[in-house]
């Protein structure tokens, strides 16, 4: 969630002041009565994804270590449960 909060008729009123504040000060939440229904978020062309997530707090890194993960499953003709899934999806 982010820090401020705008109404939808306060961004038809003043949409470039919102949208210069986002690139300033970050994220914006659009309210319409009462209830979030919108985000606006600056563009970062300099994070990937994951740094995108970390910077917003939507994830966080570990602090310590887990356990290793056990050794993937494999289906009686030999594949993994994740090379099923890719070509399910079509990603092979």
């Amino acid at each position: 969630m982010a820090d401020r909060k705008v109404t939808t008729r306060e961004l038809n009123q003043n949409a470039g002041r919102v949208v210069r504040s986002v690139a300033t000060s970050g994220p914006v939440d659009i309210t319409y009565h009462g209830e979030v229904i919108a985000r606006i978020v600056p563009v970062d062309g300099e994070l990937n994804s994951w740094e995108r997530l970390l910077r917003n707090g939507q994830v966080e890194l570990a602090t310590q270590r887990g356990e290793p993960l056990p050794k993937p499953i494999k289906a009686p003709d030999g594949r993994t449960v994740a090379e099923m899934v890719d070509e399910t999806r079509g990603d092979h």
